[in-house]
């Protein structure tokens, strides 16, 4: 399967916590090397995140809802 924008993923947060949502973003932010994962998560988190990475907005979602997470963090995609 190839990962694609919409699959539903589950994902190991930079708190630590695994966490499912929906894969909104698929790629290198700019500024970083890195490959990322643009998550808007079902559950809120301790965070303020809204899809924004260093100042940058990728995708929208509530407030809390949403996290970038490393590529090598992913732990289960599905459609």
């Amino acid at each position: 399967m190839d990962l694609q924008i919409g699959h539903r993923v589950r994902v190991l947060l930079p708190t630590g916590r695994i966490s499912t949502g929906t894969l909104r973003y698929l790629g290198q932010p700019h500024g970083s090397s890195d490959f990322y994962l643009g998550v808007e998560l079902e559950l809120a988190e301790n965070v303020k995140e809204v899809g924004t990475y260093q100042g940058q907005c990728y995708f929208d979602c509530k407030p809390g809802h949403g996290a970038f997470v490393a590529f090598s963090k992913l732990l289960l995609a599905w459609e």
